[in-house]
């Protein structure tokens, strides 16, 4: 054999070699792509009014895994979605699986209510006190709040400052029953409904039970908030 052809001989040789290598591991090239359409995915289902940016971390170069003879899967790892860091597992579901974890940082944008002066604690809030604007929610937990019927007309549980985010934890319900009200009974058995007067032991507010005394039997009994100077007994 001459010099050139052990020349060809041996290249081919590495080529072969390399490409029989190659085969051997997986290529991790397209992952943080699948990744990041995975996550896109689940935070679209999950918060579909959010607007999203993700980067997902690098892959150690030095990672080598075998090659997988089925599509790789992605999950989240632990009940992270609502957090700024998540972390992904990626596995391969052979007959000899492996897996891996990647990290990514998560931004998600939303139209939330804002504060559009300072309110002090115990104000009834109104349409006047808050304005919508796009913020971001990543570490804000799920007591933010977008929908205003939901906080009109509650009240600030403490202080709370001009452009401040308002959660559904800044407000209360307000009472609409004080302690020593004249309010309306309503008892009802079975599809029967029957109407008395009492007064109020305690304060309450919408949906809570209270204690009411009837002014006809002087009894004091158990019964729930249904609205200001309205109570409910179900017998």
């Amino acid at each position: 054999m001459n010099f050139k052809r052990l020349h060809i001989a041996l290249s081919l040789g590495i080529a072969v070699s390399a490409a029989s290598e190659a085969r051997q591991w997986q290529d991790l090239s397209d992952v943080p792509v699948a990744a990041q359409q995975y996550l896109e995915s689940v935070l679209k289902d999950k918060f579909p009014d959010d607007q999203t940016r993700i980067d997902v971390g690098d892959i150690d170069p030095r990672l080598r895994l075998s090659a997988c003879d089925k599509p790789l899967t992605y999950d989240l790892h632990g009940r992270q979605l609502s957090a700024s860091n998540v972390t992904l597992r990626v596995q391969c579901p052979s007959q000899t699986p492996w897996s891996f974890y990647l990290t990514a940082k998560v931004e998600r944008m939303r139209q939330v209510l804002v504060a559009a002066r300072n309110i002090g604690r115990g104000e009834r809030l109104t349409e006047r006190d808050f304005s919508l604007e796009l913020r971001d929610v990543s570490t804000m937990g799920n007591s933010t709040v977008s929908n205003p019927t939901r906080i009109i007309g509650k009240e600030a549980r403490r202080p709370i400052n001009l452009g401040d985010s308002l959660r559904t934890t800044s407000v209360t319900a307000p009472e609409v029953i004080q302690r020593g009200d004249a309010v309306s009974v309503k008892a009802i058995s079975g599809g029967i409904a029957v109407s008395t007067s009492g007064v109020a032991m305690n304060d309450g507010k919408v949906g809570q039970q209270i204690r009411v005394q009837n002014l006809k039997s002087e009894r004091v009994i158990k019964a729930r908030v249904t609205a200001k100077g309205q109570v409910q007994v179900i017998m």
